[in-house]
Order: C-alpha cells, then structure tokens, then sequence
C-alpha cells in the first residue's frame, strides 16, 4: 500500500524568546519538539545562570545528545538480546 505524501504546512514556534517560522508534515509533532526543546534551554539557563545564548543552547544539545547516545546503546542491546533467542 503506497503511503499518502503529506502536505507542508507553515508552522510558528518559539524557542526561548525567538520566533521561527518552519515547514512541516506534521505541525501537532514539531509544536511538541518545540515545546520541549524550549523546556530545556530555560532548564539549562537556570542552571548556569548565563546570558549567552550560545553557551546555553550548545550545553543543552550536549546533554540532550548524552541522553540520544544513552537510548541508542540501550535499544542495540535490546535487539542484540532479542537476536540471540
């Protein structure tokens, strides 16, 4: 069954004050993202306590890419155990 192309579709958002206007299939998914993603940079600025928001943004990808790297490693493992049985 051939799957239906989506269409694109302007979407709003706002990450830490700034206003970004981007295109998606999926507005209701990148809104959540967003959110997210503006969740965590105002986590991490409260933590540093800075007003560059290079540093911030930079601290914040790391640890979100500390946590990707963590989840990947589970899931190999978990299919290599799968793959064994």
């Amino acid at each position: 069954m051939a799957e239906e192309k989506k269409e694109m579709q302007r979407v709003n958002i706002s990450m830490f004050g700034l206003s970004y206007q981007l295109k998606t299939d999926d507005p209701a998914r990148l809104k959540r993202l967003a959110a997210e993603g503006d969740r965590r940079i105002k986590e991490m600025s409260r933590r540093v306590r800075s007003f560059d928001v290079k540093r911030i943004a930079a601290l914040t990808v790391l640890q979100m890419m500390d946590e990707y790297d963590q989840l990947k490693h589970d899931y190999d493992e978990l299919v290599q155990l799968l793959e064994e049985k």
